[in-house]
C-alpha cells in the first residue's frame, strides 16, 4: 500500500466481504479500523456483555413445514382417520419451533391449519355422537379417536397466540 504525504498510516482499506457469504477475510478484518481506534467485526457483532448475539426467526421453516403438513393430513384424515395421528405426533417433536408466537406466512398457516382442523373435529363429534346414540352408548369409545386433533388444535392455539399459559388458565 502506497503512502502519501498527510495520509494516516493507521487508516487501512475496509475489509473484504464475500458476496455469497456473511464471511470476512480474517486479515482485513484486523486491519479494519475507524478513527485510528481498531475494531474487529466480530467484536461488532457482539453484545456489551461480551456474549455472541443471536436472533431466533418465529416461524420460519420447521413451523411452516408442521403446519402445511398438519393441513394436508386433516384433509385426508376426512376419508381416513388415523392421518391425524402424524401432526399430533410432529407436535411434540417440533414443540419449541411451534410454541412461539408466529407472524407472517407462518401466522396464516396457523389459523388455516386451525380452522380446517376445528371443522373435521366437529364433523367427526358429531358422526360419533351418532353412533354413541344408535349404539346405546357402546360406541362412547370412539371418543378417544378425536385426541390428535384436540392436541393440533392446542398446537394451533399456541402457535397463534404464543401464550402457553393461557391454556391453563382458570
Amino acid at each position: 500500500m502506497q503512502e502519501f504525504e498527510g495520509q494516516d498510516s493507521s487508516y487501512d482499506a475496509e475489509p473484504e466481504v464475500n458476496a455469497f457469504s456473511d464471511t470476512i477475510e480474517p486479515d482485513a478484518a484486523q486491519n479494519y479500523s475507524t478513527g485510528g481506534k481498531h475494531k474487529s467485526l466480530k467484536a461488532a457483532s457482539q453484545d456489551n456483555d461480551g456474549s455472541a448475539s443471536t436472533v431466533k426467526a418465529v416461524g420460519t421453516g420447521t413451523s411452516i413445514c408442521f403446519h402445511i403438513t398438519s393441513i394436508i393430513c386433516c384433509l385426508i384424515s376426512i376419508f381416513i382417520w388415523p392421518f391425524e395421528i402424524i401432526p399430533a405426533v410432529l407436535c411434540f417433536l417440533v414443540v419449541s419451533e411451534v410454541a412461539g408466537k408466529a407472524s407472517g406466512a407462518c401466522l396464516v398457516f396457523s389459523i388455516i391449519d386451525m380452522v380446517i382442523t376445528v371443522i373435521v373435529f366437529v364433523i367427526y363429534l358429531l358422526v360419533f355422537i351418532a353412533i354413541v346414540l344408535f349404539t346405546l352408548g357402546l360406541g362412547i369409545i370412539f371418543f378417544f379417536l378425536l385426541i390428535p386433533y384436540i392436541i393440533v388444535i392446542l398446537a394451533c392455539f399456541v402457535a397463534i397466540t404464543g401464550d402457553t399459559v393461557a391454556l391453563f388458565n382458570k
